[in-house]
């Protein structure tokens, strides 16, 4: 499946069943995200300057959050979740789930994704 990068504003929601999901978020921050796979891997890219909550959950995987130039107030991580406030603020909320397979997220200007250990 091809998917065509599109600017978004308002509640974004992502679901599938079998297979990842890429999201690359833009500086015009959207009102929620919610992103949910079943079997696969969820990817986010945040702006440096982003601003709100960030929650990363898979049942069976990893999460590996890389934040290092960005603002951040609130960080928590157990084993396979973790919550995060950027830039001070709770609001908009992220929400990134997968049941089976790993939750990453990065800055825009960082590394690209890597899915080796």
């Amino acid at each position: 499946m091809r998917t065509h990068p599109r600017a978004a504003t308002g509640r974004i929601d992502l679901r599938t069943d079998f297979g990842d999901i890429n999201l690359e978020l833009l500086p015009v921050a959207p009102d929620a995200v919610t992103a949910y796979t079943d079997f696969g891997d969820v990817n986010l890219r945040l702006p440096l300057d982003w601003k709100g909550r960030l929650i990363g959950d898979t049942d069976f995987g990893s999460v590996d959050v890389r934040l290092e130039d960005m603002t951040v107030r609130l960080f928590l991580q157990r084993s396979r979740r973790v919550e995060a406030e950027l830039g001070g603020k709770a609001e908009p909320k992220i929400t990134l789930t997968t049941g089976f397979g790993d939750v990453r997220v990065r800055c825009r200007e960082a590394e690209p994704f890597s899915t080796e250990p």
